[in-house]
């Protein structure tokens, strides 16, 4: 992997990689469109026309508590949080509505993810935390997931091996 990370950004160098078969070779040509797994993000302030919207974000949510991801007993009050004077980051969650198989009328569902949002933490003095465990920001993930796609997508389109 870091050798095709090294090699998008250095492209003179040459990078091992899987081989690959042109598109006018290959055998097999859908005559559908291929699922891909799309999936559309639905506005918050549309969730009420899709019916079912509450089960899915409620199905998301025991998911948490059946796996223990999430525990009642480390629950605790922002103001209680506050008063016990200890070092804390407070972040939030958010919850995302999608259609999964948007491009399927078969397939479609609704589906809930409840995320944290992790550009909104904040220490105890209400200032954003600066957390030491943080190895790669998150724009040099996206800088890398670039990089790697464009990779894959120009072996795909002008060949290569």
């Amino acid at each position: 992997m870091a050798e095709c990370i090294s090699a998008s950004l250095y492209p003179d160098k040459d990078v091992p990689t899987l081989p690959t078969i042109p598109l006018e070779q290959s055998e097999h040509v859908p005559k559908e469109p291929l699922d891909l797994g799309v999936h559309q993000l639905i506005d918050r302030r549309d969730w009420h026309r899709y019916p079912g919207f509450q089960e899915a974000i409620s199905n998301e949510r025991d998911g948490f508590w059946g796996n223990e991801t999430w525990s009642y007993d480390r629950i605790c009050s922002t103001d209680d949080l506050i008063k016990s004077k200890k070092k804390y980051h407070l972040g939030r969650l958010m919850t995302i509505l999608s259609l999964k198989h948007a491009e399927s009328p078969t397939l479609r569902k609704l589906k809930a993810r409840i995320v944290f949002r992790g550009d909104q933490i904040v220490d105890q003095h209400n200032n954003i935390a600066l957390l030491q465990e943080l190895k790669v920001n998150p724009s040099g993930i996206t800088a890398i997931n670039f990089n790697l796609a464009l990779k894959v997508a120009g072996h795909r389109l002008w060949g290569g091996g």
